[in-house]
């Protein structure tokens, strides 16, 4: 299916939705969290420039605390907002600018002189319209291939099936023209 989208529009959407696309927290994440904590907590420092150890050990745990508060934000924004990439591509979609997707067939008359199209009246639209239908959202030459080939198919079956009938029909006229012709003899010969 061929969409026409604006630029500005498809921009302006991506911009909208930045912060939910790829927005998925992975395991490797929350290893990385928890032992950065682990780490941490069973780690001793040593005094540095007269700050006693216990302090820098509070600021590595308050870190690692709020990273490890951070992917647990992460992890419920994820499962609250499932946005994926087929939401965005329905999101997509709906800044499609083709309104309404048909088909129009034009068939020529190429047995008069003057440029005529077979076309028909539509009375909701009161005017004359060339054939249409509605657009199939697959690969449309293949469609309209498969749709041809399919039509060919059944109008030749239709035309092989007419074949037949008019060969069953020329038989019973034979069969009645040769018992017309045995009565017409018979009747003769009475005489």
């Amino acid at each position: 299916m061929r969409m026409l989208i604006d630029n500005r529009d498809l921009e302006l959407l991506l911009e909208k939705k930045k912060k939910f696309i790829g927005n998925k927290v992975t395991v490797d994440t929350m290893i990385a969290g928890i032992s950065f904590l682990l780490s941490v907590f069973t780690a001793t420092y040593s005094d540095w420039f007269g700050i006693p150890g216990i302090v820098f050990k509070t600021v590595f745990c308050f870190i690692g605390i709020l990273y490890c508060a951070k992917i647990v934000k992460d992890i419920v924004e994820m499962y609250r907002d499932k946005y994926n990439h087929e939401m965005l591509m329905n999101d997509i979609r709906e800044l499609n600018l083709i309104q309404h997707n048909h088909s129009l067939i034009a068939i020529r008359d190429t047995f008069e002189k003057e440029n005529r199209f077979l076309v028909y009246y539509d009375e909701r639209w009161d005017c004359k319209l060339f054939l249409n239908y509605k657009t199939v959202d697959q690969n449309n030459e293949d469609r309209l291939i498969w749709m041809w080939t399919k039509e060919k198919y059944h109008v030749i079956m239709l035309l092989q099936e007419f074949r037949k009938n008019i060969q069953l029909v020329i038989r019973k006229i034979e069969y009645i023209i040769i018992d017309f012709m045995r009565l017409h003899y018979q009747n003769i010969r009475k005489k």
